[in-house]
């Protein structure tokens, strides 16, 4: 079976602010669409990373999916590991968001070609402190190919 490393976002539920942590991960001026009632995608001029902002005005909370640029790196153990960093140098203000927040996670994607019957994948311990240092949690979601029929069995 052919796998791809896809992608790690950030996801953060939280009834607090989020101001520091957007202007944090999109530096610049930060420009706005919305989607649908309640939805904003931000994004700014400085970078390719992007905000989904969902706010449940009935609860009192946000969601954001921070989808950091593009890197350089190939699997989801270095990506968590850099953004753990990242979490851990982040400005005062920024980080106190972070640790106020409900759920902190590290949401790894990948993208299979569906034919195979199985899909393995590891974390070092060493990863797995590092996310519980900074509260974080590792979520993963894998999607089927691209090119795949969505109809057709594996």
């Amino acid at each position: 079976m052919s796998d791809r490393f896809h992608s790690v976002e950030i996801i953060i539920e939280t009834t607090n602010r989020t101001k520091s942590l957007i202007e944090y991960f999109l530096p610049g001026v930060i420009h706005s669409g919305e989607v649908a009632p309640e939805v904003q995608v931000l994004g700014s001029d400085l970078c390719d990373a992007t905000i989904t902002k969902i706010v449940c005005r009935d609860l009192g909370s946000t969601k954001l999916v921070i989808c950091p640029s593009p890197s350089s790196l190939t699997t989801a153990e270095a990506s968590i590991l850099e953004l753990c960093r990242i979490v851990s140098s982040l400005p005062i203000s920024a980080r106190r968001e972070w640790d106020q927040a409900n759920k902190r996670e590290f949401y790894v994607g990948y993208d299979l070609d569906g034919k195979g019957t199985c899909f393995t994948d590891r974390f070092s311990d060493s990863t797995v402190i590092a996310v519980a240092s900074i509260k974080a949690s590792i979520g993963i979601a894998i999607y089927r190919g691209r090119n795949q029929d969505l109809d057709e069995e594996p």
